[in-house]
């Protein structure tokens, strides 16, 4: 039982860690130009379509501004990554807290439950099973006795009538 609520748990973690990151990507950052689909999109060899604009646009700039641009694209970047990152991490706790919320109520019946079932049962047949109450406990019930009795007399007369039939015959 617990084998398969470990299995489960686990398949619910990779649909939600799974769905985290599609839901960032898709609600996050939505253009083609995006930090993520760069990151996960392109080849070392492909040019992003902004730096080809960069460089068309604004062939006179200085080598400083171009480098104070890269500097901004990086932390835009670095942003971006922290963010997703933040978001996993919460993704991720929010898993854990499930999880353990599930593990709580099953620690409990474990170690609780099944241990006070345990105690009150050996409890209940070590006081049941003690030498004075095995007279009283042994001792017929009246009414049981009373079927009894009739039950020996009825016995005996089908007897007599079966002995009757066999001499009849």
């Amino acid at each position: 039982y617990l084998n398969n609520e470990i299995a489960l748990n686990r398949t619910t973690r990779s649909m939600s860690i799974a769905s985290t990151v599609s839901s960032i990507s898709t609600v996050s950052h939505t253009s083609k130009n995006s930090t993520i689909n760069q990151i996960w999109n392109q080849h070392p060899h492909e040019k992003t379509n902004s730096q080809e604009t960069t460089q068309t646009t604004q062939p006179n700039e200085s080598i400083g501004d171009i480098d104070e641009g890269f500097r901004s694209k990086s932390t835009e970047k670095e942003e971006r990554e922290v963010e997703l990152i933040r978001y996993l991490i919460i993704s991720y706790f929010n898993i854990v807290r499930k999880s353990i919320q599930d593990l709580v109520p099953k620690a409990i019946m474990h170690f609780l439950v099944n241990y006070t079932k345990e105690s009150v049962q050996n409890r209940l047949v070590s006081a049941l099973y003690r030498e004075e109450f095995f007279e009283e406990l042994l001792k017929e019930d009246p009414t049981v006795a009373l079927e009894r009795e009739r039950c020996k007399t009825m016995l005996e007369v089908y007897r007599q009538a079966s002995n009757l039939v066999n001499e009849a015959l």
